[in-house]
């Protein structure tokens, strides 16, 4: 464990940028060799991040039962936002300074935010224009158990001609906000960042979460069934999900954002094949 670093409201992207070229140096930060490729479909322009090998993960059940967050990494650690909640960076990442909102005590990946995760995404994305996202559950794409969200930086892929100046490409089928060509399921509501605080975000999501009926009766006490959270400056996003995978490729928050990942050529392919949007339809009804 390391010395405990408070982040105030102007040097996380410092803090960021400082401890992610540390951990590479270290070799304890992994960036996965990747290229992505652009598949146009339905109006989008789908980013497909693919691995060029894929990462072998432990297969000893031990290791799955394994937190990396209790106790985390200490060149993982960014700052502590809050008594509640800190930064990691993202181990094994895909693109550049991709951190993780982490609860300080356990609490399980399936549990419904609560206005502390909606204090700690606020207070980040005031500091990076980023997509903040949470898969909620495993069967919205979430590989940990421990509580956490997540960020990443916009625009969404370096070296991307980002058509029409979108930073995400799923907002080329939001501009118009009739969302004609968003064909999964969704909640959407739009706002402007400098005017909203996280009470009013907190607020929206319970109301959005009761919109997508993801709310269900557990023992006498609210529970929420599989969904992702896609959040920018600009909106927020609520999917429901009722699968992981199609034809054994896992989608996560940032599928919906029009950011996918094809552990090999032969998964691009059989993406290519049955189509994103397709996809992404499938796996949320």
């Amino acid at each position: 464990m390391t010395d405990t670093v408070i982040l105030s409201t102007n040097n996380l992207p410092e803090r960021l940028a400082a401890q992610s070229q540390y951990a590479k140096q270290t070799g304890s930060l992994v960036t996965l060799p990747s290229h992505f490729e652009i598949l146009h479909d339905q109006g989008v322009d789908f980013i497909v991040r693919i691995l060029n090998r894929l990462q072998e993960k432990p297969r000893d059940s031990r290791q799955k039962q394994h937190n990396p967050f209790l106790p985390y990494e200490a060149d993982m650690y960014i700052g502590h936002i809050s008594a509640s909640h800190l930064c990691l960076l993202n181990k094994f990442n895909v693109v550049d300074n991709h951190l993780l909102i982490v609860t300080a005590q356990y609490q399980q990946q399936d549990e419904r935010l609560s206005i502390n995760d909606f204090d700690a995404l606020h207070f980040c994305l005031q500091q990076i224009n980023g997509l903040g996202f949470y898969n909620g559950g495993k069967t919205a794409g979430a590989s940990q158990h421990h509580k956490h969200l997540q960020v990443v930086p916009l625009p969404l892929a370096s070296g991307w001609n980002c058509p029409g100046g979108f930073e995400l490409p799923i907002e080329a089928a939001l501009q118009h906000r009739n969302n004609h060509n968003v064909m999964f399921p969704h909640v959407i509501r739009y706002f402007d960042f400098a005017h909203i605080d996280a009470t009013q975000w907190f607020s929206m999501y319970r109301s959005m979460m009761q919109d997508i009926h993801s709310w269900s009766l557990d023992n006498g006490a609210l529970a929420s069934k599989p969904y992702n959270l896609l959040c920018t400056r600009k909106w927020m996003m609520l999917v429901p999900r009722t699968h992981e995978c199609v034809a054994g490729i896992s989608f996560n928050s940032l599928g919906f954002a029009g950011g996918l990942l094809a552990k090999s050529e032969q998964d691009f392919h059989l993406l290519k094949k049955i189509g994103p949007m397709n996809a992404l339809i499938s796996v949320t009804s």
